[in-house]
């Protein structure tokens, strides 16, 4: 029997194959055939067929191949139609979902919007916004007004005008994928792609094979541009063909490099051939010499000071100059393109071919940078965020700029706070947060929109591995590290560095605490516990609390407080009590105080019987479910959940069994032992007094310290804690998962704590069907729906990754307003509960009024020392 799968996304996933597959692009497929209704051509729409049967079928979870096959062919085939040029089947998916709105496309308000917007959600994921626009526009004579899809309602905007806030935002990745896509464009002249192997194979195989294909794509858009152009100024009426044999030879002579007319319209000849499918890559210097020649000098020298002026660099501006109000070159590109196709160019195969595979390798680079549904978990993530900054280019100087502009785009942004890793030098961390400062000072928002205020918030990442000098790996759980002789010795070490550098940062500089305002813990969430950052967020607190009384005698106006925290918490758990540790955790040992934040925090609002449900039998490591068993204990020993007689007995039994395995059966320790070491685990002054990380173990005569000293440095411990237990939920747990959330939602509701909800970021790693299925919901109900027992929970809402998840802060409250929309919420408690979140958010904030200002901002400038 088929499980639950979302239909939309299935559908959403067929209509971008011809566009976005690799199967695609080798088959160089420019139209969609099929010889009669139900029966496809035997030819490349077959192969194509073939090849999205095998991809969807791990991903529609039992559906028949009956069933996915009248999916593909509603997805390609309109009725009667046998053959479908491909701007035909774009131009239909964009009308099918979008509108002219006046200055903007817009989503289509007729028929049942709520569908409409969770389908667009899927299909926006899976090929760029623009593309879609421009075809849209195609089908007119009106130019391209903007990049992206205007999401928000009337009444929705109307709430928006009201203060926002971006509280939880990785500023590398707070970019649109057109400006990447633009800046890439002239990058390539210039530099080479270093992607990480960790990050996963790119399209084409290797970063060499991506590298000549984006050159040979880039080089083929300026052939494509120079065809258009000539044609609307010269009113020429040629076919591609014939344009490249009659101009292609002109265009090598003027080309200004060292090798020559001759290897110049070879070059050209090349990369048509290798976009085409008929050529390997040439050697990669030469292509980019000539891309480089071809594309001309860029509009400003040495690194771009704005993001108009990396649109500009863009080889395409020559033709088609930006300017407010109007789309980027490349929307406008492909506008232009589908028009030649489906008026004049109806016949030109050769042009459609180059368009198509050109797109092809557009769309492919976006797949690569957009994290895929389904791929659910940080690890997955972790991957798609690491492919960013070798494609981000010259961007990497803009990031704040471009995440203010962004940011900005269909709402009032109130306030923006940035997250990125420290560098361990404390001139450095200075530097970044005068660059927020520099940038926020130059920002121009948009018309009648006030300044927003700016925060940086330093993040620490968490890492699995380490790598050893032979190259291999190890666990930084390990605790085998021969200068450390702990575990997360050479983890902390590095972090520690960091923690440091931020302290002398602020000790030299108070007057950065106008900017830095927060610390954070981020990346995979499993790979390191609690324990470690508990000495880490005390020193940089305690740092930022000697600045801001400084600050309190020179700069009163600034009102600058400590620095605040937030955590990663709650949103990558093997079994639901381990997410609802790691949430309670960073509170019960002092990492998060009154007013801070949580992010994500979803296990905070599953429903424990329906997880219970689906996971049923979970495999764990020891350790990890000996903790878990301890601070359920925990929890009933201080009374702050009620136990039931069988479930305690039942916990107490199997902790106490996986301890004596795990310690050995030798060492002597009862239950009150096992929670005391955990407690010293926890705290700083315990890792102090025996030299954390560089451990050196002090002679000890009670249990706790001995079972602490061993957890730490002990590797047979460590090997058996790491031992998968397989795990059976049931009814007691459910009732006793059911009993926690009630409490720590209480428990976070008195310490005003905020849940940074990423509706995108969750739908995708949390592996939701549709939107409507957030937690959010159950944290903070919504009027009308059913509620969990317990307090609500304060919720804000953000975008965690712009380009990973194809998003930005007023796209994030359109899809969370349709998916409630979708659930038979009335507007208004829609609404209501959006405006809740909104000033949640804005509430909750880190950064200080005084950061909106730029003349305060000025004053971290070095000219003012």
């Amino acid at each position: 029997m088929p499980r639950p799968v979302s239909h939309p996304r299935l559908e959403a996933a067929a209509a971008a194959s011809p566009f976005a597959s690799p199967t695609a692009f080798a088959l160089r497929l420019t139209a969609l055939t099929r010889d009669a209704v139900g029966v496809l051509d035997g030819g490349p729409t077959a192969t194509l067929a073939a090849a999205l049967e095998d991809f969807l079928r791990t991903r529609a979870a039992g559906m028949s191949l009956d069933v996915l096959r009248q999916l593909r062919d509603a997805a390609w085939f309109p009725p009667g139609r046998l053959r479908v040029p491909l701007h035909d089947h774009l131009r239909a998916l964009a009308g099918r979902y979008l509108v002219h709105a006046g200055r903007r496309v817009a989503l289509r308000p007729d028929g049942d919007p709520a569908e409409r917007a969770a389908a667009w959600r899927w299909v926006s994921l899976a090929l760029p916004a623009d593309l879609l626009v421009g075809a849209l526009c195609s089908t007119s004579s009106l130019e391209p007004p903007d990049d992206a899809a205007l999401l928000v309602t009337p009444r929705l905007a109307e709430l928006l005008r009201k203060p926002c806030a971006e509280t939880h935002l990785h500023v590398g990745a707070g970019i649109p994928f057109g400006l990447l896509w633009a800046a890439l464009m002239r990058d390539l002249s210039t530099s080479r792609l270093r992607l990480r192997a960790a990050t996963g194979a790119p399209p084409f195989g290797d970063a060499d094979a991506f590298t000549g294909h984006l050159l040979a794509g880039a080089t083929v858009r300026l052939l494509l541009a120079s065809f258009l152009r000539r044609r609307e100024h010269a009113g020429a009426a040629e076919t591609f063909d014939a344009f490249l044999r009659a101009r292609l030879r002109h265009i090598a002579d003027a080309v200004p490099w060292g090798f020559g007319a001759h290897e110049a319209h070879r070059g050209l000849l090349h990369a048509l051939r290798l976009v085409e499918r008929r050529a390997a890559p040439p050697p990669l210097e030469l292509a980019r010499r000539l891309y480089q020649a071809l594309s001309g000098p860029p509009h400003a020298r040495g690194q771009p000071s704005s993001t108009g002026e990396v649109i500009a660099n863009d080889p395409l501006s020559t033709w088609l100059p930006w300017s407010p109000g109007l789309a980027l070159p490349e929307t406008r590109l492909i506008c232009r393109a589908l028009r030649y196709l489906a008026d004049d160019g109806g016949g030109d195969g050769a042009f459609a071919l180059a368009f198509w595979q050109y797109q092809r390798i557009r769309c492919m680079t976006h797949g690569f940078l957009v994290e895929e549904p389904g791929t659910a978990g940080l690890d997955w993530f972790t991957r798609h965020y690491g492919r960013i900054s070798p494609l981000r280019g010259t961007l990497t100087v803009l990031t704040y700029s471009s995440a203010l502009e962004l940011q900005s785009r269909d709402l009032s942004l109130a306030a923006l706070e940035a997250r990125t890793s420290p560098e361990p030098a404390w001139t450095k961390v200075r530097d970044e947060v005068r660059e927020l400062a520099r940038q926020a000072r130059r920002f121009r928002p948009p018309p009648r929109r006030p300044r927003p205020e700016v925060g940086l918030v330093l993040h620490l990442i968490k890492e699995h591995e380490r790598t050893l000098p032979t190259g291999q790996k190890r666990l930084h759980a390990d605790p085998g590290h021969p200068a450390f002789g702990c575990r997360f010795g050479a983890w902390f070490h590095e972090r520690q560095r960091q923690a440091v550098a931020i302290e002398t940062a602020l000790q030299r500089h108070p007057e950065l605490l106008l900017v830095l305002r927060g610390i954070d813990v981020a990346n995979v969430e499993l790979a390191v516990p609690t324990w470690p950052l508990v000495p880490l967020f005390r020193r940089v607190r305690e740092a930022s609390r000697r600045a801001s009384a400084r600050l309190g005698r020179v700069r009163p106006r600034w009102e600058a407080g400590p620095m605040r925290a937030t955590v990663h918490a709650g949103e990558d758990f093997r079994r639901l009590v381990e997410g609802l540790r790691r949430i309670h955790e960073p509170i019960e040992f002092g990492m998060l105080e009154m007013g801070d934040r949580l992010g994500h925090a979803v296990a905070l609002g599953e429903d424990p019987e329906r997880w219970a449900a689906a996971a049923r039998t979970v495999a764990q490591p020891a350790e990890e479910r000996l903790d878990d068993l301890l601070w359920e204990l925990e929890r009933y020993r201080r009374r702050e959940i009620g136990a039931e007689t069988g479930r305690l007995e039942h916990v107490r039994g199997e902790a106490v069994a996986l301890a004596r395995e795990i310690y050995d059966g030798d060492e002597r320790f009862d239950l009150d032992d096992l929670l005391a070491a955990r407690a010293l685990r926890h705290s700083a002054a315990a890792l102090a007094r025996v030299g954390y990380p560089f451990f050196r173990e002090r002679p000890v005569r009670r249990a706790p310290e001995r079972l602490f000293q061993r957890y730490l440095s002990d590797a047979e411990v460590f090997a058996r804690g790491q031992r998968p237990v397989h795990v059976e939920a049931d009814a007691t747990e459910a009732a006793m998962l059911r009993a926690a959330q009630r409490w720590l939602r209480g428990a976070l509701g008195a310490r005003e704590i905020t849940v940074e909800c990423n509706p995108s970021s969750n739908l995708l790693i949390a592996d939701y069907l549709a939107l409507d299925e957030h937690a959010a919901f159950r944290l903070q109900p919504v009027a009308g729906m059913t509620a969990p027992e317990g307090p609500p929970v304060l919720v804000s809402v953000n975008t965690d990754n712009p380009v990973t998840f194809a998003s930005s802060l007023a796209d994030e409250f359109a899809h969370i307003y349709f998916a409630l929309l979708g659930r038979d919420v009335p507007a208004d408690a829609a609404l209501a509960w959006l405006d809740k979140a909104r000033e949640n958010g804005h509430l909750s904030r880190f950064t200080l009024r005084a950061s909106a200002e730029p003349r305060a901002l000025l004053d971290l400038s070095p000219r003012r020392r």
